[in-house]
């Protein structure tokens, strides 16, 4: 907040909390710039020297790095953020992390730059032109993020790890741009379930008891290469679980392969 409040909050007049950060974003999107605010702000947030949608780790790491991209889910009050960097560094510099940010929050289904739906296509060439240069390639997110790595998982050569991760977003209570049609999420549906029979990189996926994120995984291709891993957790938390448990980061990194 020391560093949000002066440079974004303060000069719009805003106070410098968490109830003020709150009331920026929701300004913000009644106005109908809430994915920018929440860009800027993740940038302040985290000293990117972008505001997203990709925002790559400071670390280059080794010319042979392994290329990790890293999908952010809806984040802290549907705030979008880099993921996954704290536990990403124990893999130290053999890896180069990028941070892909859906702060559009349309399932990575809308371009970034304009706003305007496009079933993925920006997502696809960029990630396209990222992983050109990698002969290995690893996908990781967590909700929003989990459904992303699953969607973009046939660029992965190397590994995918989907925690609790939306199949199907019919029913999915945060889901909630009005342009996200029910043909619309039947095609996100159908990119997920594509891109899963066509990867062949190892995909794991965690999840709970949760019905909801149960159901989802049971929409999955039943295929050699991809593994659910079971949890008893119940609630949609399953990476604040295991983060609690001291599994997290020895969980991700090993189902990375790292």
């Amino acid at each position: 907040m020391d560093h949000v409040g002066p440079t974004v909050m303060t000069p719009l007049g805003f106070p410098c909390s968490l109830l003020g950060l709150r009331s920026l974003v929701a300004a913000a999107r009644a106005g109908g710039h809430g994915h920018r605010a929440a860009a800027a702000v993740c940038g302040v947030l985290h000293g990117a020297l972008d505001v997203g949608p990709l925002v790559f780790a400071a670390d280059i790491g080794a010319a042979d790095a392994v290329l990790v991209i890293a999908f952010s889910s809806l984040g802290w009050g549907q705030v979008v953020h880099p993921e996954w960097g704290t536990t990403l560094q124990q893999a130290g510099s053999s890896i180069r992390v990028v941070h892909a940010m859906d702060t559009a929050q349309s399932w990575y289904c809308t371009n970034p730059i304009t706003g305007e739906y496009d079933n993925g296509a920006w997502w696809e060439h960029k990630i396209t032109e990222l992983c050109r240069d990698y002969s290995e390639v690893c996908l990781l997110g967590d909700s929003m993020g989990g459904a992303a790595a699953l969607r973009f998982a046939s660029h992965a050569t190397k590994s995918v790890v989907a925690v609790v991760p939306q199949v199907d977003v019919t029913s999915f209570k945060l889901c909630r741009r009005r342009d996200f049609s029910a043909e619309r999420k039947g095609s996100l549906q159908q990119a997920v379930l594509k891109s899963c029979n066509e990867t062949r990189a190892q995909v794991t996926v965690h999840v709970g008891i949760h019905p909801y994120d149960a159901r989802q995984v049971s929409l999955l291709p039943v295929r050699a290469n991809i593994k659910v891993v079971r949890h008893q957790t119940k609630s949609h938390l399953v990476s604040a679980a295991l983060k609690k448990q001291g599994l997290l980061v020895q969980t991700v990194l090993s189902d990375l392969g790292l």
